[in-house]
């Protein structure tokens, strides 16, 4: 059973990164579909916090013994889903990237010197 100090922490937690992307969406700082994505984590600590069976039934579930341990992994895991995410849009813009440089070496190579 998890603690109350445990189940406040995490409330707060899921509170305190739901302000934040808040305050990030509503100064146009992040994408919506980053937002959601964060929105959704948030929203997981809250619901471990305020429904402590939750996490209970996710520790019985992954098979983990000690309940504390379920939370770690599921922050780890959802922090994982986030970085591989961002690391596959990385990817992409990288390859973007080059093919504009090969298009701008071959418009400037057309274009006459003066």
């Amino acid at each position: 059973m998890m603690s109350f100090k445990a189940r406040l922490i995490s409330v707060l937690l899921g509170i305190a990164v739901l302000a934040l992307i808040s305050f990030l969406v509503r100064r146009r700082r992040i994408y919506n579909i980053y937002a959601i994505t964060w929105f959704l984590f948030s929203l997981l600590f809250i619901c471990m916090g305020i429904f402590p069976g939750f996490v209970e039934t996710l520790a019985a579930m992954l098979g983990i013994y000690f309940t504390p341990a379920a939370i770690l992994v599921v922050a780890v895991g959802g922090t994982m889903a986030i970085v591989l995410h961002l690391s596959i849009i990385v990817s992409e813009q990288h390859k973007q990237i080059r093919q504009f440089e090969k298009e701008i070496a071959l418009l400037k190579k057309e274009e006459p010197v003066s």
